[in-house]
């Protein structure tokens, strides 16, 4: 139980800062020197909210199906927002 309430707390952390980085592309401070588009980065960031949401969400419930179907819909999405975070540090190639 304590783990799937971390997860959430992790969750909702992720989530602000996504929100921050859409609505105003305020990063955290080790941050900024890396991102280069923060509003990718802020959507990759809610998608990962979301994995842990799910996540926390799956252990919460009883049933070990929806546990581990929800452990594996949260990784899938997990991975995604890893990759959207990772394009967002990489630099634009101009022509």
């Amino acid at each position: 139980m304590s783990i799937a309430i971390a997860t959430i707390v992790l969750g909702i952390a992720f989530l602000a800062g996504g929100i921050a980085a859409i609505r105003t592309g305020w990063l955290l401070p080790l941050q900024r020197r890396h991102v280069r588009r923060p509003e990718l980065f802020g959507w990759a960031q809610i998608v990962m909210a979301t994995a842990f949401f799910v996540q926390g969400g799956s252990l919460l419930l009883g049933d070990a199906g929806v546990r581990m179907g929800g452990s594996t819909i949260g990784m899938g999405l997990l991975f995604i927002g890893l990759l959207a975070s990772v394009v967002a540090q990489m630099s634009r190639r101009t022509p």
